[in-house]
């Protein structure tokens, strides 16, 4: 399993930074990021609505699936209405209450007797928010107002500072975890681990601001913002990951999926970058 997971988390950060470092000369327009954003919010849109088919929720998969695909895709309008993401994060703002009234519509057409209708609507607002709406801020930072180099670093930040927090939580838990961070909701995850997580939250941060102000030449984030940043998201993400805990475990499913081996889902993957997503963005661009 650790074999598994070492080999595809490998491929994967490979994966992501020759995609990144392609698409800057086709800058403004990102195709292969746009390809890589759809096809990952497909697969997590697919998982996490086939999940609620085993609880009452029971959403309409093509509605989660087209609605989050919808969002996220905004992303794109970028290069026609300016730079730095606020304009088409406006757009997906208003998609999202869109498409939350038209989940409402649906459930008011289907209607037939009291039952689920509620929980019906709020599986549809809720699924088209964790995928779609949170999503969003990642593929935003891609535009980011200091140019094609420091979106692509903005984005490896994104990702990479949840990610790292996951390997440093999973390390330092397997060696040293003693006190259960939450037992019901993951049995595997402590408090050791937490705080590993966080230390490698905060050193991928630092290295790769060092990296794209000392080697690149642009400098998305000084030292104090950089300390911050590791911070702030290290501490979000095993939240994150603990947020699609609640809903697995609510599901009764292990993982998302088996897309992935080693890891089970795209959305297992992904789960701790959704969450610190927001936070990520009003570092790098928000508060810039």
């Amino acid at each position: 399993m650790l074999n598994h997971r070492l080999l595809f988390g490998l491929l994967m950060t490979c994966g992501v930074l020759a995609m990144l470092a392609v698409d800057n000369l086709l800058a403004p327009y990102y195709p292969l990021l746009g390809v890589v954003a759809l096809l990952a919010t497909w697969f997590a849109a697919r998982e996490l609505a086939q999940m609620m088919q085993c609880v009452p929720v029971a959403v309409k998969p093509w509605f989660v699936i087209t609605g989050c695909l919808l969002i996220i895709g905004s992303a794109w309008l970028t290069p026609w209405l300016g730079p730095g993401g606020t304009s088409t994060i406006v757009v997906a703002a208003f998609l999202f209450v869109f498409l939350s009234m038209a989940a409402l519509l649906i459930s008011a057409w289907e209607y037939r007797e009291p039952g689920n209708s509620l929980i019906v609507i709020a599986g549809h607002v809720f699924s088209l928010f964790y995928i779609g709406f949170l999503g969003v801020f990642i593929a935003e930072l891609r535009w980011h107002p200091g140019g094609p180099i420091a979106g692509a670093l903005a984005v490896t930040l994104a990702v990479f500072t949840p990610k790292c927090c996951d390997i440093g939580a999973y390390f330092t838990g397997r060696y040293l975890g003693r006190t259960k961070l939450s037992p019901r909701l993951s049995p595997a995850k402590t408090w050791e681990g937490a705080a590993g997580g966080v230390v490698a939250a905060v050193a991928i941060a630092f290295v790769v601001a060092a990296v794209g102000k000392w080697i690149m030449g642009v400098e998305v984030l000084d030292p104090f913002s950089a300390l911050g940043f590791g911070l702030a998201l290290g501490a979000a993400a095993p939240v994150g990951d603990l947020m699609e805990s609640l809903i697995k475990r609510e599901c009764q499913h292990k993982d998302a999926s088996s897309h992935i081996p080693g890891f089970g889902g795209v959305l297992d993957v992904i789960d701790s970058v959704l969450f610190t997503g927001p936070l990520a963005y009003l570092f790098l661009i928000g508060i810039q």
